[in-house]
């Protein structure tokens, strides 16, 4: 797991040992988005929203889409597509991100990516 944390004069870097390089931030310092890489999944958490994406798939706490066919989440529950598991361990994924700081049973240790997270949370509850 690889974690991206952008600010307005660079980004910085958080490898899955915990090792951090690139850019160091000031303190006074916001994240501007937080990018997270895990196998083949991607993690977009922005100030508006959160996405989790595969390929073509993306999975918001609200809506998934396929392509460029927009579904509810209600659609996961009782229909049948090709992607159903895919999409169902994306949304997943994303509520155990939410709900628990973690993914794929990994713990995010970065305590102002769970701030960002949280604050994610706190709007999908």
């Amino acid at each position: 797991m690889e974690i991206f944390k952008h600010y307005n004069h660079g980004t910085s870097r958080i490898d899955s040992t915990g090792g951090y390089d690139s850019y160091y931030p000031a303190r006074n310092e916001v994240i501007l988005s937080v990018h997270i890489l895990i196998d083949d999944y991607q993690i977009h958490i922005c100030p508006n929203g959160i996405s989790v994406l595969y390929k073509y798939i993306r999975v918001n706490p609200e809506y998934f889409t396929i392509g460029r066919w927009r579904y509810p989440v209600n659609a996961l529950h009782g229909s049948a597509f090709n992607e159903n598991k895919r999409v169902l361990y994306m949304y997943n994924m994303l509520h155990e991100m939410l709900l628990e700081q973690r993914i794929g049973g990994l713990s995010i240790n970065d305590w102002s990516v769970i701030k960002v997270i949280q604050s994610h949370a706190d709007e999908t509850k």
